[in-house]
C-alpha cells in the first residue's frame, strides 16, 4: 500500500521503494519533493566496487507519475563518513529512479537507482556517483608499469586494489580525496577540483570511465603521476601537471606550464600545451597539439602531423617557420647551425616523402646552412636512397 503523505509537508521523506510505488501508481503531488532517504549507489560492473557511503537524494515531482531527474542531496541521519563541513546543499545530481540497464550498464537491477552525472561543491563534474563507485586495478595491470608503481605508490602491489576517481593513497588503501578535502599542517586546502569527466557511451548506453586522479602524499601539489583511461578528452589541467599517463583518444585537452614527462597512447590529438612542456612521449597519430615556448625533448610515434611548437630560445631550432614537412617524413634532427632570433629565422624548408631515420635512437640529422631566405630549400631522396637538397627553381 501506498504511503499516506499530507499535501502540506513541504519536503516528503520517502523509501526507495515507496517513492516507486507512489510513481507507479501515479499519486505523486506535482511540485512535491521527495526525499529519498535509504540511497545505496550499486554497480554491476565488474571492474568496480561501491562504497556505502550515505546522502540522500532530493527529487521532485513534475506529475503525477513522472518525477525529474535534476535533484539535490542532503545530509543521511545515519551517516557517519562524510565530513562536518560537507555542503550537500550546493551538489546538483541527474538521477534515474529506475536501475534501467539500457541506459546505464552498470546499472543493477536490484539497485536503488542510478546516479549519472554528480557535481559537488568544489565543481568536480563526473557522470556517475563518483562519492561511491571506486575502480580496479588489477595485479597484473601493477605489474606491467613497474615504474609508474614505485613512482606514485611506492612500491609494486601484488593484487588487486581499489581507487576512487579522485584518490589519495597510502600503501594499502585509498580514500576519496574530492570529500576528505586535505588537511595540511592545520591548514584545509582543495586538491582536487573543477575536474570535468564527460560521459563515455557504448553506443546509446552510457558506460563507466574507469578513470582514477592518484595522489600519494598530501603535501605535493599540482595533479600529476595519475593515470587516465581511453576516451579522456575536453580536459583542462593547471600549472606543473607531470608524470601522468594518458590512454588512446586522449585528445583537446589544454594543459598548463611545466608539464612534462607525460606518456600519450594512441590518436591523442588536438591537444594544447603552454610553456616549458618536455620529454613527453606520443604514441601514433597523436596530431594537431599545440606547444608553446621552451617545449623541447618530446618524442613523437609515426602519423604524428600537424603539430605547432613554440620557439625555445636554447636550442638550435629556434625561430622556425613556413617549413613543410610531407607525410612519411620520420625520426628527423633537423636545425641550423646560423644564429636566429626574432627577426633572423630558419623558415622555408620543404622535407619529401620517404626522408626518414631508421629509428629514434638513430636519426637522420638535416642541417641547413642559411637563415632568413626567402626561397625555399628541399630535401629528398634520390633514386639511391640518398638525401639531396636544391633550392627550389634555382
Amino acid at each position: 500500500m501506498a504511503k499516506s503523505i499530507k499535501l502540506t509537508d513541504s519536503t516528503i521523506s520517502v523509501t526507495y521503494s515507496e517513492l516507486v510505488q507512489l510513481r507507479d501508481l501515479g499519486v505523486l503531488y506535482p511540485g512535491a519533493t521527495y526525499r529519498i532517504t535509504d540511497y545505496q549507489c550499486s554497480s554491476s560492473d565488474d571492474d568496480t566496487s561501491v562504497a556505502s557511503n550515505k546522502f540522500d537524494i532530493l527529487v521532485k515531482a513534475i506529475d503525477t507519475d513522472k518525477l525529474s531527474e535534476h535533484c539535490r542531496a542532503l545530509r543521511n541521519a545515519s551517516d557517519s563518513y562524510f565530513p562536518e563541513e560537507t555542503n550537500f546543499e550546493a551538489w546538483e545530481i541527474w538521477y534515474c529512479l529506475d536501475n534501467d540497464t539500457t541506459r546505464f550498464n552498470w546499472a543493477s537491477t536490484s539497485g536503488k537507482g542510478v546516479i549519472y552525472r554528480l557535481i559537488d561543491e568544489f565543481g568536480n563534474d563526473c557522470p556517475y556517483d563518483f562519492k561511491n563507485i571506486m575502480f580496479k586495478r588489477t595485479a597484473s595491470w601493477f605489474s606491467s608499469r613497474e615504474d609508474w608503481c614505485t613512482n606514485v605508490l611506492g612500491s609494486t602491489p601484488t593484487s588487486d586494489r581499489l581507487f576512487y576517481t579522485f584518490s589519495l593513497v597510502s600503501d594499502t588503501s585509498s580514500e576519496d580525496l574530492s570529500t576528505k578535502q586535505a588537511n595540511y599542517n592545520g591548514t584545509k586546502y582543495l586538491k582536487f577540483y573543477e575536474n570535468k569527466i564527460e560521459p563515455y557511451y557504448n553506443g546509446t548506453t552510457q558506460s563507466l570511465n574507469n578513470n582514477v586522479f592518484i595522489l600519494k602524499t598530501i603535501a605535493q601539489n599540482g595533479c600529476y603521476h595519475n593515470t587516465f583511461g581511453t576516451n579522456c578528452y575536453s580536459n583542462t589541467f593547471g600549472t606543473y601537471c607531470y608524470s601522468n599517463t594518458f590512454g588512446t583518444n586522449c585528445y583537446s585537452n589544454t594543459f598548463g606550464t611545466n608539464c612534462y614527462h607525460n606518456t600519450f597512447e594512441n590518436y591523442c590529438h588536438s591537444n594544447t600545451f603552454g610553456n616549458y612542456c618536455d620529454s613527453n612521449t606520443f604514441g601514433n597519430n597523436c596530431y594537431s597539439n599545440t606547444f608553446g615556448n621552451n617545449c623541447y625533448s618530446n618524442t613523437f610515434g609515426n602519423s604524428c602531423y600537424s603539430n605547432t611548437f613554440g620557439r625555445t630560445s636554447t636550442s638550435l631550432q629556434s625561430y622556425c617557420r613556413f617549413s613543410c614537412f610531407e607525410d612519411g617524413v620520420q625520426y628527423i634532427y633537423f636545425y641550423t647551425t646560423q644564429t636566429t632570433s626574432s627577426s633572423n629565422y630558419l623558415q622555408n624548408i620543404t622535407i619529401h616523402r620517404g626522408v626518414k631515420g631508421s629509428s629514434s635512437l638513430s636519426r637522420k640529422t638535416i642541417s641547413v646552412t642559411e637563415v632568413n631566405k626567402s626561397y625555399n630549400r628541399e630535401y629528398g631522396n634520390n633514386a639511391s636512397g640518398t638525401l639531396v637538397n636544391w633550392v627550389a627553381n634555382a
